[in-house]
């Protein structure tokens, strides 16, 4: 017979509230997870800058060394107003930049730099008032799949 295997997610809440002055999500621990997806709710915004997120890998979960980090994944976009998610693969997620919507973000364990363990989101300062709620969800460990109910 053969094995299926499923992977086993665990949510983080990373941030929640005025990204007004900029705002990032709580690090990561990436250590024992295959790939990480940052979920971004954005509210609506009424002028102001660009929307801009930049991933960012740290080698320690506070302080430490950190550097912006490129991920292999392209990013998925969607406004409320639209039906589906829309692939980026320039990182241009001008849509966004006065619309309310949702960005996916993914970041794969092979995209760090060694010896840099934890991951976080930043969200660039946007100058007027904006809500945001950034989780993430990790896919942390495989195991056989009739483990886990359907």
């Amino acid at each position: 017979m053969d094995a299926l295997i499923a992977e086993k997610i665990r949510t983080e809440k990373g941030f929640l509230g005025d990204a007004n002055g900029g705002a990032e999500s709580s690090r990561v621990d990436m250590s024992k997870c295959i790939k990480l997806q940052f979920e971004v709710q954005l509210g609506a915004q009424v002028g102001g800058n660009a929307l801009a997120l930049q991933l960012v890998e740290h080698d320690a979960p506070v302080a430490g060394n950190s550097q912006n980090l490129t991920s292999s994944v392209p990013m998925y976009v969607k406004t409320d107003a639209d039906a589906s998610f829309t692939r980026v693969d320039d990182g241009n997620i001008s849509a966004l930049n006065a619309d309310a919507g949702t960005v996916l973000v993914e970041v794969y364990k092979d995209d760090m730099t060694d010896g840099y363990t934890h991951v976080s989101l930043q969200i660039a300062d946007p100058t007027v008032a904006r809500t945001a709620c950034v989780s993430a969800q990790l896919d942390t460990k495989l195991k056989p799949a009739y483990q886990v109910e359907l």
